[in-house]
């Protein structure tokens, strides 16, 4: 919840608040969830596991915090000329955007 009620209104400022370097606690946080989302996207794109079983496990959660870090995330890539920053995570956001309209739900935009 803390990342998702963070809040910026530029990838400057988000650096000036959230940064590595000015607030280590809350990158961490940040890592934290990124990682483990990014290993649920790697497996699930490895056939490991399937999005039934992710979308069940987290609900909203994944989808929720693409939306979020997705203009972050977009911005790193370009800056540090990596496009596979969080490929993994943005696989698994997508997945679950798709199971989710399967299943006839329509996309979450926020926590009410």
């Amino acid at each position: 919840m803390d990342l998702l009620d963070s809040e910026w209104s530029d990838y400057n400022d988000y650096q000036k608040k959230y940064g590595a370097s000015v607030n280590k606690d809350f990158y961490s946080k940040r890592f934290e969830v990124f990682e483990f989302l990014e290993g649920l996207g790697y497996l699930l794109h490895q056939g490991l596991i399937d999005i039934e079983s992710v979308y069940f496990l987290m609900q909203i959660g994944t989808e929720l915090q693409w939306q979020k870090w997705k203009p972050i995330i977009y911005e790193e890539r370009k800056r540090l000329d990596n496009p596979d920053w969080w490929i993994w995570f943005e696989h698994l956001a997508n997945a679950t955007v798709k199971f989710r309209e399967k299943r006839g739900i329509s996309s979450v935009t926020r926590i009410s």
